[in-house]
């Protein structure tokens, strides 16, 4: 990780740094942001792409080490020898008078990194070069850090553009991590890092580096999955010590609190360590007040405090300290839900854990809160305590879904010999058919189901356990049966009400794929929060709801959505599966295709182990993304979306079947394309899943290989499926079999609304390919400009590269330039531009420079859409 970093995420802001100081009444940028948020980074890259040989530049940095040296930050780019006895006047002129002729005739920048730490003389040097016009201005400056009054008087008096550098955001961050990594990154982890470090550059480099060649950040199937830890590094511990400063015992305590129990009420810690400390920390931008509902929360400024601080107390100090908040949080009475879970892992952890049913308690709500690896820690806990079976089962199961199921399997061969009652038999069955269901392949879940309902007598306890043979008929595919266990449940007057709900949330996902998505939405979205009370009984009650969440979003077009769904959890493949799988179809469907195949990349450690009923979806969804990107790994994707669609995940291949369709179109065999979506949508009308066959018809639309009976079978279906999604997936295919351009742009600005940004590129590409203009053309490259890489059979509009000579004649054009006026700038004769412009019409298929604009926008916007 020593090279340097490549640049992502930010070229927007690069080219809008360019165009203004290239322009041709240029203007002059200051890059302010705080430290290590990548000022200086963006700062090389534009130097690298600015052409010297008609933008020749000066680079100064100025340090702390000048900051008190007159001119002493611009020794290297100055004449050696001053003038004899000046006076600042004088070593003020004879500065500008070399900055002015370092260009001769061109126009010159002046680029000064870290430019609060000018001296007052090299300041004002950089004010007058900016006020006289001697240069254009790039500059990088620290936004927290007092600047000498020449510099702020650059954006006062509006000669410089004062730009905010922002924190790279979670996808610039994912980006950057699997690029230094050579690999993806699990979506988890690179989540968690970017929110310890808010997305600063700098402090992501440090945590990367303490963690190089550690068993924290290991490679598995692709992916790369940081365990949560960070190893003691001194380099990080001095930066983070640098920010922090010298800290009082008071003030300490008070960080060291906040680290170990964020968030924390005001009111206690002000209670434990007094208010003076607290204000003096507060005021020493170490910690924030936050509000939450009524209360007044207290957090640490930065989570990279946090994450240092707990890695460098010791353990009796440390023990000391979350005994203390354990105590803090029970005086309040720890009401809240979230009080009873916190205050048992500080309990836990500080070794001072002695009530059994309160692990147990605080396990059942880790794992209610999805995180089976805390569940893990408390149940084993809870049942070294004396909680006994309730505990044992949990600790199993949650074991398990961690990547274990071969130990989680024996822990519940041990509890089955001791426990036999009726309730037990049932736990331990359902522990092991979703054990079996969830990582091992070869296995039959429904078999211990069956055999546990033929050993148990108590109705209510059968009830349950036919609820939870319910999802593994969907698994296998067997609907019909699927249809008649659900309403026997609901029937049965000896289901209780969480086996009933679970029913519910299953009939729900089934009438979203048979065409009513918007009706298991508005059902489904409240259980969420309803069925929160349920979930002790019912554990996998929370999972169901989330895939039908999931799966009627998707099919009403919803997309969004999914998007503002809460965070997957920090660890929990099997619902990690789910979320992944919905997320990343939901991004694909806005355009952003590489971000949608990184998430599912980085999912793969953790399905392979724990969640492995859902490899074959997401390998499907990689390979769809892998196809729109013009990725060659495609194939092998759906190869291994194929291999893992076993008999127990048949649930899953309406979404292999897609895919199949995608991959063969992009890759140019569209007969075996519209074989395979004969061969689907043959599967999905004999189940009436409508609503998933609309879809079908729809990938062969965007692929261009609609016929006749597609558009009838499309109007039939969306006279009966709900949801904007396909409304306008049949207006589209009506509109494309009819040649209708003016529909099709409709269906442009439809899909628009919906944000399903990558069907809407795809219609506006349809209506360029019937009816070219510049209209729908600037429209094209608009929303090509919103999506990453695509690459599908609609975007194929046959526009022959142009050479570097060609590209450059033709930009010149499109702004107006006379071929006279462009061979004059390049020195070359005047029949030359008009030769290289006859072919460039000809390549991009237009008349004259009248449509050259529009045309030449598209062709650059498709042209970004090629990898490099």
């Amino acid at each position: 990780m020593g090279e340097p970093w490549q640049f992502v995420g930010r070229h927007a802001e690069r080219d809008s740094v360019l165009k203004s100081v290239t322009a041709s009444t240029p203007r002059g940028v200051v890059l302010s942001g705080a430290a290590g948020v990548g000022k200086s980074r963006l700062l090389r890259e534009v130097l690298t792409k600015l052409d010297r040989s008609r933008f020749p530049y000066l680079a100064a940095a100025a340090t702390a080490a000048t900051a008190n040296l007159p001119l002493g930050a611009f020794a290297e780019i100055l004449p050696p020898t001053p003038p004899m006895g000046a006076n600042p006047t004088l070593l003020l002129r004879w500065a500008l008078d070399a900055i002015r002729a370092h260009g001769g005739e061109l126009p010159t920048i002046l680029v000064v990194d870290d430019i609060h730490l000018l001296d007052p003389l090299g300041a004002t040097v950089v004010l007058y070069a900016c006020r006289s016009g001697a240069a254009t201005l790039i500059a990088t400056h620290r936004s927290e850090t007092p600047v000498p009054e020449a510099i702020s008087t650059l954006w006062k008096d509006d000669l410089v553009e004062r730009v905010e550098v922002k924190a790279l955001d979670e996808q610039q961050t994912t980006e950057l991590l699997g690029k230094v990594l050579q690999a993806p990154v699990q979506q988890a982890s690179a989540t968690r890092l970017w929110q310890i470090t808010e997305g600063n550059a700098l402090l992501l480099r440090e945590v990367l580096t303490s963690l190089e060649g550690t068993p924290e950040l290991t490679l598995e199937h692709g992916s790369w999955t940081w365990s949560g830890k960070l190893p003691t590094d001194p380099a990080l511990n001095q930066l983070v010590d640098e920010r922090i400063g010298r800290l009082e015992d008071p003030v300490r305590k008070v960080l060291e609190l906040v680290a170990l129990g964020e968030p924390i009420g005001l009111n206690l810690i002000q209670r434990e360590c007094g208010e003076g400390p607290v204000a003096q920390a507060e005021d020493s931008l170490l910690i924030r007040v936050v509000e939450d509902g009524k209360r007044q929360n207290v957090r640490l400024t930065h989570p990279i405090y946090g994450e240092v601080l707990r890695h460098s107390i010791s353990v009796t100090r440390a023990h000391k300290r979350r005994a203390q908040l354990a105590e803090l949080i029970e005086s309040t009475g720890a009401r809240r839900r979230q009080d009873l879970l916190r205050v048992a892992v500080l309990r836990l952890d500080s070794r001072t854990a002695t009530d059994p049913s309160q692990l147990l308690r605080a396990a059942g709500l880790a794992f209610a809160d999805l995180d089976t690896r805390l569940a893990a820690r408390l149940a084993e806990a809870a049942n070294n305590a004396g909680a006994g079976f309730p505990a044992q089962e949990l600790f199993a199961t949650a074991v398990g879904l961690n990547g274990d199921p071969q130990k989680a399997l024996e822990l519940l061969d041990e509890a089955a010999r001791e426990h036999t009652s009726d309730w037990e038999v049932a736990r331990i069955a359902v522990a092991r058919s979703v054990q079996q269901m969830t990582a091992i392949d070869d296995s039959d879940p429904l078999a211990v189901l069956d055999d546990a309902i033929g050993r148990v007598t108590d109705p209510t306890t059968r009830a349950w356990i036919r609820a939870h043979i319910a999802p593994e008929r969907m698994f296998y595919g067997f609907y019909e049966d699927l249809d008649k266990l659900l309403a026997d449940v609901n029937a049965d007057p000896y289901s209780s009400e969480a086996a009933k709900q679970f029913a519910v949330t299953l009939q729900l996902a089934m009438r979203a794929w048979r065409g009513e998505p918007m009706a298991a939405l508005r059902a489904i979205v409240p259980m969420e929060r309803s069925s929160l009370s349920l979930i002790p009984e019912m554990p996998y009650l929370s999972n169901s709801i989330h895939y039908t969440l999931g799966q009627a979003s998707l099919l009403a077009g919803d997309v969004i959505h999914i998007q503002g769904a809460p965070d997957q959890p920090e660890f929990f493949p099997v619902l990690e599966g789910q979320q992944v799988l919905n997320r990343a179809q939901a991004l694909r469907m806005l355009g952003n295709t590489r971000q949608a195949q990184r998430l599912a990349q980085g999912a793969l450690g953790h399905l392979h182990t724990g969640g492995r009923i859902f490899l074959p979806a997401v390998y499907a969804e990689l390979a769809q993304c892998a196809a729109v990107n013009g990725d060659g790994a495609a194939e092998d994707y759906l190869v291994e979306a194929e291999r893992t669609l076993t008999r127990a995940r048949q649930n899953h291949l309406p979404w292999v079947g897609l895919a199949r369709i995608q991959v063969d179109a992009s890759a140019g065999r569209m007969e075996a394309a519209r074989a395979a979506a004969d061969d689907l949508i043959g599967i999905l009308r004999r189940n009436g899943f409508s609503a998933l066959e609309v879809l079908a018809h729809h990938t062969l639309t965007r692929a261009g290989l609609a016929d006749a009976e597609t558009g009838d079978r499309m109007a039939e279906l969306a006279s009966k499926v709900e949801g904007p999604l396909a409304q306008a997936a049949a207006r589209h295919t009506h509109a494309l079999l009819t040649g209708d351009v003016t529909e099709l742009k409709s269906i442009v600005e439809e899909y628009g609304r919906l944000r399903l940004t990558l069907f809407a590129t795809e219609a506006a590409a349809q209506a360029y390919q019937i009816k070219p203009g510049d209209a729908i053309a600037f429209r094209l490259a608009d929303l090509l400009g919103q999506i990453e890489g695509v690459q599908t059979p609609a975007l194929n509009l046959g526009m022959t590269a142009l050479t570097e000579r060609e590209l450059e004649i033709a930009d010149m054009a499109a702004t107006g330039m006379s071929s006279r006026a462009i061979a004059d700038q390049l020195v070359v004769s005047h029949r030359t531009p008009d030769n290289h412009l006859f072919k460039v019409y000809a390549k991009l298929g237009i008349a004259g420079r009248t449509e050259l604009p529009a045309r030449l926008r598209l062709y650059k916007a498709l042209h970004t859409q090629r990898p490099s």
